[in-house]
């Protein structure tokens, strides 16, 4: 796969369609194998590897390093804010709808293509999250080389990150097997350290016990225990610390559960005793007990009679009442039937009255709302004539205010006009004022984006600063002496090098003159022949030979005397630097000032316009509320119209006029009508209330109330009710005579028996025999309280009671001898437990020691089993390792460069400490020696570029993609510290990779002696390579013959 070209449309440095676009291809429609991009720094060589990458892998390299990630989100982070989205992909310049995307295409029909996300307000279009990247081209980030990454490889990224990078993509299973083994060996190793800690410990806890008692007899005394009630567990083998805590806790306990008991048992002999010389006492009551209940008996009887003596009484006195109270209604109802025939005549006159009024009710209800009728059409008619003569008098105001509500509407209409210019106006030089100040803006922009430095001033900012003309001359100049006193220090450090080795070799041979001297005495030189006054003058001009350092002290006094010439042009360039640096700091304040009139002018014409705005606002509803007020009319149709209903008004109150003189008279008609009516209606309620009021009436009224009797015959109501009245008193007597007889049997009764005759004295006899009874029960119920405990049926026999108590207390006396026998067996045992804890303890400690100490072994061997097991797999890991890195073709491409005259393998070994991180160590060999070096340690930063660019593209050679080769490798800046003829081994080595491997090379500088040098040594008439120019920022185009 090979890339045929990119297009970059608002994507970082790359702004309009067109500015990014990378055109792979030669004349004949073949894909270049070499292309070569120039452009000083700045321009956007980095936003094309970025663009390239972010499009294939959706993800930046140099972005989420891991040295770098967490800074660069960090940072991201800090600049968000919440009125706006951060832009870290999208160019800042672009307008936030425009276009952003990056378009790769390659051979074999290989499209990548990604669009830049738009994020909402406070959120990044790019998150620096390296689980963003797409997994399935995450691997051809590899074909991208970086300055950034050249010196990270060996410079900052430590040991333990390479070989935790190297494994989190390649180690699989054995890395994660590996990592296991030593997790377990270390865990292996604190284990057995604890166990020989415990084992220690226990060893100086391990005491010999001395015993002087058995523990079986303490076991059999505990078990006469257990027979007496007890339940106590036996010492085992197993006895411990707790246990014997348990059972002394437990045989205290149970001691003073048997004093408990002991005492309790006492107690109960000594009630027993008492219970016992009680019972004459319980006799005595019990028979007098019986004969208060007998006499009590005779008394609630005698009372029974009494009380129903008196009920008889009140039955009696309630008869005679009800006799006179029914002679008392019978002769009333025989006076109403005695007065019938006045009655009849009175009642009859009553209804005829009352059907009367019932009819002149009627007419006078009529009348009534009639007049209510009339009364309310008066009152609107009333109303209707006040609201015809308010409008009158509105509408004759309206017409006298007709001609100055006119003159008004023309004066509003007239300023309404001469506002709105005012606002046009103000809004024409408002917006005129803000582009300028956007104007200002993007100056300020422009100047601020300046940077100033030791280096040449590009076009656009010697434009915006206008430095003195002779000033920028002499700047240029005095940078172009620096650059030539740098390179010829270079030059120098380079000649002083070489002298320093040819130094070695002619004091070597210096030294194989002299020995071959001392042999042979002669007086000429051995190396160069010359012939010398005798063997020591030969002996002393070898000796004093200082060709070499009067060579190397040459070299020193032109690197210092170089050295004084850059520090005067530092000077010159410092000051140069402080002046351009006024130039703009002095640009930027007049900016501001600008900036700022230009933001206090948009205020106040802001200010003006609202005011304006807001006045022509309130003349518009005035003159809208004027016009209501005139109902949109012109002058003479509103005067017309005012005219007109006036003349309706004035016909309708005439009418109203009319009908009001109308109802008037109708309503004083029907009142004269209605005070006849009424006059008739008082004199006839005159007469029923006369006759409403006689005796004999009231009487009949009261009587038919009393008795709910129906209208009609007055002798047809009355007379059953008479002679149902008769019939009661003929049987109220007949009962009266019966309850009189009844109770004179029993008045005579209780006075031959003797008993009591009435209850006041039987309740006084009554209340001493039951008081009597109640202190005789407390007594027996203090005798059986003392008996109860003891004593199931306290209702027995007073003999059986004797025995019941008799059996107790042999009962209490034997359990009492039982317990005081297992108190002197338990006081034995809490006695003789103390001494057994320790011979248990010693059991228990050594039986822990043998534990640990077989744990020991075991995990001992275990240890053993898995370091070996550990060495296995680190094996397989450095085969592995040796294997993806390609050492071999590697130490080719670094030999084809050839930076340093001695180390000339590289190897990569992994490093496994037995308590420290896995390293991964990038090592260089002298040729048949076994001795390497660390090349951060002896390298140079140039000798360190080259071997990390050795590194990368041995690498890069096999990339695949979809199961075939990646033929692309992109390189940004490779030449980074390298002298002249570095760069020369740089190209051929580039040059031949792209003819012999068949690859294409994309490589970028901005050196732009390097890149005219591409043009020489890699020419496009002969292998058909394509050159790129920025031409300004963010802005490319071909350079090249067929161009």
């Amino acid at each position: 796969m090979k890339f045929k070209s990119v297009d970059i449309v608002g994507f970082r440095a790359y702004a309009q369609e067109g500015d990014g676009a990378f055109d792979f291809s030669n004349s004949d429609g073949q894909v270049s194998n070499f292309i070569s991009i120039y452009a000083p720094n700045g321009f956007g060589k980095s936003s094309f590897y970025d663009a390239m990458e972010w499009a294939i892998t959706n993800n930046i390299s140099r972005y989420i390093r891991e040295s770098q990630r967490t800074n660069n989100d960090s940072a991201s982070l800090y600049l968000n804010t919440t009125e706006s989205s951060q832009r870290i992909l999208k160019n800042r310049y672009i307008a936030e709808d425009a276009p952003s995307y990056v378009k790769v295409r390659a051979t074999g029909n290989k499209n990548f293509d990604r669009t830049v996300r738009r994020p909402a307000p406070g959120q990044r279009d790019y998150t620096y999250d390296n689980a963003r990247t797409d997994k399935k081209t995450k691997h051809l980030a590899d074909i991208f080389l970086s300055q950034d990454a050249i010196d990270a490889f060996l410079k900052e990224e430590r040991p333990e990150q390479r070989y935790d990078r190297f494994m989190g993509a390649f180690g699989g299973n054995d890395e994660k097997y590996r990592g296991s083994l030593f997790t377990s060996i270390k865990s292996c190793s604190r284990e057995l350290k604890n166990l020989n800690e415990a084992i220690i410990a226990l060893e100086g806890n391990l005491l010999e016990p001395t015993l002087e008692f058995s523990v079986d007899e303490v076991n059999k005394t505990i078990n006469e225990i257990n027979l007496n009630g007890g339940n106590f567990p036996k010492i085992g083998n197993t006895f411990s610390e707790l246990e014997q805590t348990e059972l002394l806790s437990m045989l205290s306990k149970r001691s003073i559960e048997l004093d408990s008991e002991l005492n309790s048992l006492a107690q109960q002999s000594h009630a027993i005793d008492y219970c016992t010389g009680s019972l004459p006492r319980l006799a005595q009551h019990r028979e007098q007990r019986t004969k208060l209940n007998t006499e009590i008996a005779k008394i609630h009887l005698n009372k029974d009679e009494i009380s129903s003596l008196s009920k008889i009484l009140d039955t009696k006195n309630n008869l005679q009442q009800r006799i006179r109270s029914t002679a008392d209604e019978t002769h009333l109802i025989s006076l109403v039937l005695s007065n019938q025939h006045q009655l009849s005549t009175i009642v009859e006159d009553i209804l005829n009255h009352k059907q009367k009024i019932s009819t002149l009710d009627t007419q006078l209800n009529e009348r009534n709302i009639k007049s209510s009728a009339n009364t309310q059409e008066v009152e609107s008619l009333r109303r209707e004539r006040l609201n015809n003569d308010t409008q009158l008098a509105s509408l004759l105001d309206d017409l006298g205010k007709a001609e100055s509500q006119f003159i008004e509407i023309d004066t509003h209409e007239k300023l309404i006009l001469a506002l709105s210019a005012r606002i046009t106006d103000s809004e024409r030089r408002t917006a005129t004022t803000t582009n300028l100040r956007k104007s200002l803006l993007e100056e300020l922009q422009q100047y601020s984006n300046i940077i100033i430095a030791k280096s040449i001033l590009p076009e656009d900012t010697q434009a915006l600063l206008k430095p003195d003309p002779q000033f920028l001359a002499n700047f240029h100049q005095h940078l172009e002496l620096r650059n030539e006193a740098q390179q010829r220090i270079d030059a120098l450090e380079a000649n002083a090098k070489e002298l320093s080795g040819q130094s070695a070799d002619l004091f070597a041979l210096m030294s194989m003159a002299k020995n071959l001297l001392s042999k042979t005495l002669s007086d000429a030189c051995p190396v160069c022949n010359a012939e010398y006054g005798s063997h020591t003058a030969l002996l002393e001009k070898i000796q004093s030979n200082g060709s070499i350092e009067a060579a190397l002290h040459a070299i020193i006094e032109s690197k210092e005397d170089l050295q004084k010439r850059i520090t005067q042009i530092d000077d010159f360039l410092d000051r140069g630097q402080s002046y351009l640096t006024s130039l703009k700091l002095s640009a930027i304040a007049g900016i501001k000032d600008r900036l700022s009139n230009a933001e206090l002018e948009i205020e106040r014409l802001s200010r003006e316009l609202a005011e304006a705005k807001h006045e022509q606002s309130l003349k518009t509803d005035n003159l809208h509320r004027l016009r209501a007020t005139t109902r949109n009319l012109n002058k003479l149709d509103y005067v017309a119209f005012i005219n007109l209903a006036i003349s309706n008004i004035k016909e309708r109150i005439a009418t109203i006029d009319s009908n009001l003189e109308k109802t008037i008279n109708l309503i004083k008609s029907d009142s004269e009508t209605t005070g006849d009516i009424a006059s008739i209606k008082a004199e006839t309620l005159a007469k029923v209330e006369n006759a409403e009021q006689t005796d004999i009436y009231v009487l009949y009224n009261h009587l038919k109330s009393q008795y709910i009797l129906p209208d009609g015959d007055i002798n047809n109501a009355f007379t059953p009710k008479y002679n149902e009245l008769i019939e009661a008193q003929h049987t109220l007597s007949k009962e009266l005579s019966t309850i009189t007889e009844h109770s004179s049997k029993i008045q005579t009764n209780l006075i031959q028996t003797g008993a009591y005759s009435s209850e006041t004295p039987l309740l006084e006899k009554l209340a001493s025999l039951t008081n009597e009874l109640r202190q005789l029960e407390e007594s027996v119920a203090q005798i059986g309280a003392s008996l109860s405990p003891f004593i199931e049926d306290l209702n027995a026999t007073i003999e059986s009671l004797h025995n019941e108590l008799q059996q107790k207390k042999s009962n209490i006396d034997k359990t009492s001898s039982i317990a005081s026998s297992s108190l002197i067996l338990t006081n034995i045992v809490k006695a003789q437990i103390e001494d057994v804890l320790p011979f248990f303890k010693y059991r228990e400690l050594r039986a822990k020691i043998d534990l640990h100490r077989d744990t020991k072994n075991h995990i001992e061997s275990l240890s053993i089993s898995l370091a070996r097991e550990l060495k296995k797999v680190e094996s397989q890991l450095k085969e592995r390792i040796n294997n993806f890195f390609y050492t071999d073709l590697i130490t080719s491409i670094y030999r084809k460069i050839d930076p340093h005259p001695f180390f000339k393998t590289v190897r990569f070994e992994c490093i496994f400490p037995a308590e420290d991180k896995p390293r991964l160590e990038v090592y260089l060999y002298e040729e048949e020696l076994s001795q390497p070096i660390a090349p951060a340690l002896y390298f140079s930063s140039a000798q360190l570029n080259i071997l990390s660019l050795s590194i990368f593209l041995a690498k890069a050679l096999h990339i695949e993609h979809d199961g075939e080769p990646v033929r692309s490798i992109l390189i940004d800046d490779p030449i980074h510290s390298m002298d002249s003829i570095n760069v020369l081994s740089v190209i051929d080595l580039l040059r031949n990779i792209s003819v012999n491997f068949d690859r294409q090379i994309i490589l970028s500088t901005h050196d732009e002696n390097f890149y005219e040098l591409l043009k020489l040594k890699v020419p496009e008439e002969q292998f058909g390579s394509k050159f790129i120019k920025f031409k300004s920022f963010g802005v490319v185009h071909a350079d090249g013959n067929s161009d």
